[in-house]
């Protein structure tokens, strides 16, 4: 589900790149990045083995079983009328987010609370353009 988030952020590339906020993309494993970056993101991608963005958002990380919720169910259903590629190789239970950063300081954060718990890029937009 991190394909479908990516595309719908992307798909928004240019407004953001207008408004002067800086599109990036944080891969936690070396598997896959590259088709993920060519393919679903536009932006700069960085991989980060240590999981420093990921232990900054409090290193959520969910069993298995818990993509069998009826709610990660739902978003697997919704991505997979998004995005028709996807796989179960690596690491695929450590939650992720967006984050906003100015000044070095977070000033947006939408953190994933389970599995394809995507941010609302609408609403994000919105934020950026009150920066």
């Amino acid at each position: 589900m991190c394909r479908e988030e990516a595309q719908d952020v992307s798909s928004h590339y240019d407004e953001f790149e207008e408004m002067g906020v800086r599109v990036v993309g944080i891969c936690q494993e070396i598997l896959g990045a590259q088709q993920f970056a060519d393919v679903y993101f536009e932006g700069d991608m960085f991989i980060d083995l240590d999981k420093g963005f990921f232990k900054a958002q409090g290193y959520r990380k969910k069993s298995n079983w818990s993509a069998l919720t009826p709610s990660a169910l739902s978003n697997v259903m919704r991505a997979k009328k998004k995005v028709s590629d996807y796989n179960l190789k690596g690491i695929g239970n450590i939650l992720g987010g967006v984050l906003v950063v100015t000044n070095n300081e977070v000033v947006y954060e939408h953190r994933e609370s389970i599995f394809g718990d995507i941010v609302n890029v609408d609403e994000l937009l919105q934020f950026c353009r009150g920066l």
